[in-house]
């Protein structure tokens, strides 16, 4: 009796979290449509869109609730609600007067071609994430059978609850976080006052330290004499070894420079006539006005850091577990899996006796679940910075 009615909670559960889930993607996906009609026509025919597409969908995702085995058989039901959304904005992108006035019919047949094409490339460069956050939200034992690709067939948040309630996963946590942040500052600071001083055209010594910076951007010591080096000036098994570095990168110099070098000049010399003194035309005139550059720079600078594990790797001992990051341990879960599975397919082919070893690999899901712990904070921090960043490489990169 008490089983039946914890197996009923559980179903409740999975229903409950199944809708909301469900809910939160059409939800998403009408809120891209809307920016985008937004885009196209305005704020008003957005919130109409939004108001109309939002009720249907949540209608039909709510009736279909009741019977949520439906979505489970037939996972492109939530797509084609997806895809409703956005031929709706196809059908508005036509209709707009902006379109049918000024544009020709080939470029209408474009815009229609255009965006197949990009619906098409959407699924397929987000397909491999999809089927990863599937299996984070599949029961384990269901996922080694195989088969789930796009939507989990038993919904279950356990995963990622295992991933989070990891002893080392809070820690590991910490540490990625605080490199990102020091790590992505320092180093912006560091090659924003370079590429600031290198806007002076009579710098002495100009060319001989732009010769010593770039040098190491094309030849290196090799990874033995880092190590070296590493360890005798207290680097190896240190928290700094995330930051100093790579405090300073010649390439992102350069992109600030020529950034930099499209202000006007005249604003510069304006200020020093005033009587501004360097640092408060850098802080006042030079850093506001460089906002999507250094929004780009930070943006390169945080992926770097939160993805980079090798560091880890090669200057960090298994002695100090407390200065781990998250891919590293990521890294380590999968690797303990690729070689547990070895080990057991040799001892199969060997015929020897392998035991009860199962409880050693990692599932399926639980790595999925890591994958997806790991890669969401940058997923969700670069809509932020999108904008500044689209308009910090173009205007960082071509100078006219």
């Amino acid at each position: 009796m008490v089983e039946s009615v914890a197996a009923g909670k559980v179903k409740k559960l999975d229903n409950a979290v199944f809708l909301v889930v469900a809910l939160a993607v059409v939800w998403f996906a009408g809120i891209a449509a809307s920016l985008f009609i937004f885009w196209l026509s305005g704020i008003v025919a957005a919130l109409v869109f939004l108001a109309f597409s939002q009720l249907i969908d949540f209608l039909l995702v709510y009736i279909i609730a009741y019977e949520p085995g439906m979505f489970r058989r037939k996972p492109w039901l939530i797509l084609g609600f997806i895809g409703c959304n956005w031929a709706m904005v196809l059908v508005e992108s036509l209709t707009d007067n902006k379109f049918r006035i000024k544009k020709s019919r080939s470029y209408i047949v474009f815009l229609i071609v255009n965006t197949l094409l990009m619906i098409a490339a959407g699924f397929v460069f987000i397909g491999p994430y999809l089927n990863v956050m599937a299996q984070a939200f599949n029961v384990g034992s269901d996922t080694a059978l195989g088969g789930v690709w796009l939507w989990p067939r038993q919904w279950t948040i356990e995963n990622i609850m295992v991933v989070l309630g990891h002893e080392d996963f809070i820690q590991s946590l910490l540490v990625s976080v605080a490199r990102v942040i020091s790590g992505s500052f320092l180093q912006l600071i560091i090659t924003y006052f370079a590429a600031y001083a290198f806007l002076r055209k009579g710098l002495r010594g100009r060319k001989i330290i732009l010769l010593f910076l770039i040098i190491p951007m094309f030849f290196n010591a090799g990874l033995l004499p880092t190590f070296i080096f590493y360890s005798d000036i207290g680097l190896r098994n240190n928290f700094l070894v995330y930051i100093l570095p790579f405090g300073f990168n010649f390439f992102n110099m350069a992109i600030i420079r020529t950034y930099l070098m499209g202000i006007p000049i005249s604003l510069r010399e304006s200020a020093r006539i005033d009587g501004a003194s360097e640092f408060k035309i850098l802080f006042k005139i030079m850093f506001p006005l460089s906002m999507p550059i250094i929004a780009t720079i930070l943006l390169w600078n945080a992926v770097f850091h939160w993805n980079d594990w090798t560091t880890t790797l090669y200057f960090i001992g298994a002695g100090r577990r407390d200065l781990f990051t998250l891919q590293y341990n990521l890294q380590m879960v999968i690797n303990q899996a690729d070689r547990i599975g070895e080990l057991i397919n040799a001892a199969i082919a060997a015929g020897r006796p392998i035991g009860d070893i199962s409880h050693l690999i990692p599932g399926e899901s639980i790595i999925a679940a890591q994958l997806i712990v790991t890669t969401l904070p940058i997923i969700l921090v670069y809509p932020f910075l999108q904008k500044y960043f689209i308009q910090g490489v173009m205007i960082g990169s071509v100078k006219e």
